[in-house]
Order: C-alpha cells, then sequence, then structure tokens
C-alpha cells in the first residue's frame, strides 16, 4: 500500500482499536465452550508495524487442550509463520501440564522446522528440543546438548497462558511467575493482572482483560468474551485473532510469496 494511503496508529492497540480499523471483523462460534474441558483454538497472527493499514498476517497458532487424567492437562501446539521471500518457519510443541492456575508445564518437546521458497524441506534448518522443569530447575536439551536454568519462582510458557487466563480469578490479586515464551526463551519476574474498569465491547461482545508485565518484555494484553474464552492477546506488534480461516489465510499468502 502506498504511504500516502495509510495513516500511523497513533493509539494503543485493543480490541476496540482492531474493529475500528477492519482488522477485528467476527468471532468464531462460541457456544458451549468450556474452559475446563475440551477444546481448539487456532488464532490468525497478524503483525502491526505502525499503520492502520498495509500490515501483514503473517501466520496462525493452533492450540489444542485436552484433560489428560490424575489433574493433568495436554498441550498441542503448532504455529506457522511466513518469513522473508517465501520461506515458512514451522513449531510444533506437546507439553504436559499440571492443572493449576498458571497451566505449569511439566515436560515438553518442541521441533522447529522451515521450508524453503519452492516449499522444500530445510533439513540443516530443524532442531528438536526436549525439556522438564523441577522445583528449582529447567533442564532443557536440544539436538543432544542439555542445559540446565535455575527457576525459583512458578514457571509457565506463554502458550499454556492462552489456556490459564480463560480461569483466573477477576479480581485485584497479581499473580507472579516465569514466562517460557515460545517454551524457549525464560522471562522472569511477570505479573499477571486483571484490568476490571478496561472492559471493551466489539462486534456485540463484551470484552474483559487480563495484562502480563515484567523484566525484558513488553505487556502482553489477554482479552476474554462472556463466556471467558480468550479471542484477542495483543503482544506489542504480534496480534493473535481467534478466527476461524487462519491457517487458510496463511497457506494462500504463502503460496502467493511463492508464486
Amino acid at each position: 500500500m502506498p504511504p500516502q494511503e495509510r495513516q500511523v496508529l497513533d493509539f494503543p492497540i485493543t480490541a476496540e482499536t482492531l474493529e475500528r480499523i477492519n482488522v477485528l471483523t467476527e468471532f468464531p462460534d462460541g457456544s458451549g465452550f468450556d474452559p475446563n474441558g475440551e477444546w481448539s483454538h487456532t488464532f490468525l497472527v497478524w503483525t502491526n508495524h505502525g499503520y492502520d493499514a498495509g500490515n501483514i498476517d503473517a501466520g496462525y497458532l493452533t492450540i489444542d487442550r485436552r484433560p489428560a487424567g490424575n489433574g493433568k492437562i495436554a498441550l498441542e501446539v503448532v504455529t506457522e509463520i511466513a518469513l522473508l521471500d517465501g520461506i515458512g518457519g514451522r513449531t510444533a510443541a506437546s507439553i504436559q501440564c499440571r492443572s493449576d492456575s498458571l497451566t505449569a508445564p511439566e515436560s515438553w518437546t518442541l521441533d522447529s522446522t522451515f521450508t524453503g521458497p519452492s516449499g522444500e524441506d530445510l533439513p540443516d534448518q530443524s532442531t528438536h528440543q526436549r525439556a522438564s522443569v523441577s522445583d528449582n530447575d529447567i533442564t532443557v536439551g536440544i539436538d543432544g546438548r542439555k542445559s540446565v536454568m535455575p527457576a525459583s519462582a512458578p514457571t509457565t510458557g506463554d502458550w499454556c497462558l492462552f489456556d490459564a487466563v480463560q480461569r483466573l480469578p477477576e479480581d485485584d490479586t497479581p499473580i507472579t511467575c516465569n514466562v517460557l515464551e515460545r517454551m524457549l526463551t525464560l522471562k522472569r519476574d511477570q505479573t499477571i493482572r486483571f484490568a476490571p474498569h478496561d472492559t471493551e465491547t466489539v462486534l456485540g461482545h463484551e470484552l474483559r482483560r487480563f495484562t502480563r508485565m515484567g523484566t525484558a518484555t513488553l505487556p502482553t494484553d489477554y482479552w476474554l468474551d462472556e463466556s471467558n474464552r480468550l479471542v484477542l492477546v495483543v503482544a506489542y506488534n504480534m496480534i493473535y485473532l481467534l478466527s476461524d480461516t487462519a491457517i487458510d489465510t496463511f497457506n494462500g499468502n504463502l503460496a502467493k510469496q511463492r508464486a
């Protein structure tokens, strides 16, 4: 889009903002949603570069949640992002979690793969991770190399929080924890708070917000609808929009890059 046809987005990115600039146009049907049960969410990953138009539908994120018995939860996560020049990056994770307030991970595997401009596999770029969390340490093995990180505070993952925020109490009690971003990078001293005065009515739904802030990270906002379903996450310039068409949108955009 020519620069003269777009305007600087000089106000915060909220649910109302995204509706106003026609990025947020509908929510999938949420009837019967149970945050404590089995569900599947797919989000369009949309990136904003500071303007009201000409931004990018960069990829998708799918999270499947399944109660696994014995107080455990299984999360299956897949995300794909279109990189430059038709290169695609895919990450798939299987995460075994506790059924607690943070959906805290106990162990996980994570595979990262890439495809080239013609759709060919790029095996030299692939990695495999296997990790676990104990009371005080996170042990990570990547392609045969092992490392241990201290983690004295409760630790969760950013993908785990996509589940957990749907059940957090909506009161003024802050929650402090560590957060593994993409199950790889540990961000310490994070605080999650409910914002009781920041409701917004969007597409006929009244949305409420939790916010995560902390050391070495920018604020992340989690927006829930009336059934406590997570419908929107704003992580600085990376936006996750609950969508029925996100995977098709990603595949179409990547195919255009490769044409």
